[in-house]
């Protein structure tokens, strides 16, 4: 189960580190709505790849979608979490 959580997390990463990437070269861009999604499944590897590749950081209509997933998604994880290992 932790590998599985580290893998999302680091595929989360990826995508947005790749989509930074795309975006320096004038390339066929990564959809806001499938980095939204990698965020939501790993939450952990997008906070970097947003904050430490300073991607998406002025847009500020991704961000606003960002916070409110960010509750989403760290519910989600404290609810898989208590479902397999306390439960």
């Amino acid at each position: 189960m932790i590998s599985a959580i580290a893998a999302l997390n680091t595929i989360s990463f990826c995508a947005y580190a790749i989509d930074k990437y795309k975006a320096k070269r004038n390339r066929k861009r990564i959809p806001e709505s499938s980095l939204l999604f990698f965020f939501l499944l790993g939450p952990f590897g997008a906070i970097p790849g947003i904050w430490w590749i300073r991607h998406k950081t002025r847009k500020v209509s991704y961000l606003i979608k960002f916070v409110g997933l960010l509750g989403l998604s760290l519910l989600l994880h404290a609810y898989i979490t208590y479902a397999l290992f306390i439960d």
